[in-house]
């Protein structure tokens, strides 16, 4: 990294949600593990994709659906 200079560089991430992820949690007898069934059924996701560039965030985009390689370069 030490080759570039910080101007030339963007660092970019890419996060997504949906509302499948939800964990139950409740009180439990100590030593008993607590179990909570998932249907498993993916649901629309949303996805954020952005860059930070010379302390500027830059390019943000949302879209709906997961990313994948070809999305990320595009």
């Amino acid at each position: 990294m030490s080759q570039y200079r910080e101007e030339d560089l963007v660092y970019l991430d890419e996060s997504g949600m949906d509302n499948r992820e939800d964990y139950g949690y409740e009180w439990n007898e100590k030593g008993q593990r607590f179990y909570s069934l998932k249907s498993g059924k993916r649901s629309i996701r949303a996805s954020i994709m952005s860059g930070l560039w010379q302390g500027k965030l830059i390019a943000p985009l949302t879209f709906e659906g997961s990313c994948n390689r070809k999305g990320f370069e595009k």
